[in-house]
């Protein structure tokens, strides 16, 4: 897994939640609203994501953080449809047999 931090603010599909008491432990989005076993990849999923009206989370801070912010654990939330030059994806890919 690649790091998370300092450049923008990354889109999570999981809606916020204040703490993590009931999150799953095996990595599935924790959202609700989607009754799925699956992992959600957010590439395939950006619908859910773009056309939520709940907050969602961010993480990693950004170019324009203070320093505490740019870090894996730094998360925060906002609405998606929010439009700052401080948020973005991660675009990622996996290898085949890792």
């Amino acid at each position: 897994m690649g790091s998370i931090h300092g450049n923008v603010w990354e889109w999570c599909l999981d809606p916020w939640h204040e703490n993590y008491q009931g999150a799953p432990s095996d990595g599935r989005v924790w959202d609700e609203k989607i009754q799925s076993d699956q992992h959600l990849n957010i590439a395939e999923n950006i619908d859910i994501l773009l056309k939520s009206s709940e907050y969602r989370v961010i993480r990693g801070g950004s170019w324009s953080s203070y320093p505490i912010y740019c870090r894996c654990a730094a998360r925060s939330y906002d609405h998606p449809d929010y439009d700052y030059n401080g948020f973005g994806f991660r675009v990622a890919c996996g290898v085949p047999g890792t």
